[in-house]
């Protein structure tokens, strides 16, 4: 009796490759960096952070407050650290060199000498005033204070140092935009009451 042909095996589909899509290059990537002014110290520090933050993990909150928020306000800090250091180093000297005139000409006779050295001690007077009345030493100073506070934070989420413990995650993100919220608020409190506060008024009896 002839044996019935076996039945052929059906072979079993490949299963269905699912393509990875691919990252998006705008999260991944970090985001502009803070131009360089003549201090480039705290824009190049920045600019270093965010090389190395995971921009595609830590979420787009932290992507538009860098951006908006932490970096410029690193790079306004430094900026007027700077130029206030500058308009007391220009007022000191100022005063240093219209003292010295007055001195020169102590010793000489004439309306002309008089009325010079008349000039020069205004400008003495008023380049040795100015950086009191302006408070340039106490915006540098706040300024400056200001300035490290945010780089000591930056520094500390980027490397997990701190109060953050590891690498930037979407918490940590969000615990680091609070705390230079913080900062900044307490850069503006300081501010008001130790450099822009309006003397007080006095009520007449």
């Amino acid at each position: 009796m002839a044996e019935s042909p076996s039945p052929t095996a059906v072979p079993e589909p490949a299963p269905a490759v699912v393509p990875t899509p691919a990252p998006d290059p705008a999260k991944s990537a970090p985001p502009p960096a803070v131009a360089r002014g003549t201090r480039s110290s705290a824009a190049g520090q920045t600019n270093a952070m965010a090389q190395v933050i995971p921009w595609a993990t830590v979420g787009p909150a932290l992507r538009d407050f860098w951006s908006s928020t932490y970096a410029p306000e690193v790079a306004y800090t430094d900026r007027l650290t700077g130029r206030f250091r500058s308009w007391g180093q220009i007022l000191r000297f100022t005063a240093l060199a219209a003292s010295a005139i007055v001195t020169g000409l102590a010793g000489f006779e004439g309306s002309a000498i008089r009325a010079a050295t008349a000039l020069a001690g205004g400008i003495a007077v008023i380049a040795t005033g100015s950086p009191s009345i302006f408070r340039t030493d106490q915006r540098v100073a706040t300024n400056r204070a200001a300035q490290q506070s945010l780089l000591t934070e930056g520094w500390q989420f980027v490397s997990g140092a701190g109060t953050y413990k590891v690498p930037p995650t979407p918490e940590t993100a969000t615990a680091f935009i609070t705390n230079v919220e913080q900062i900044l608020v307490s850069y503006t409190n300081t501010y008001i009451k130790t450099i822009d506060e309006p003397a007080p008024t006095t009520t007449p009896s």
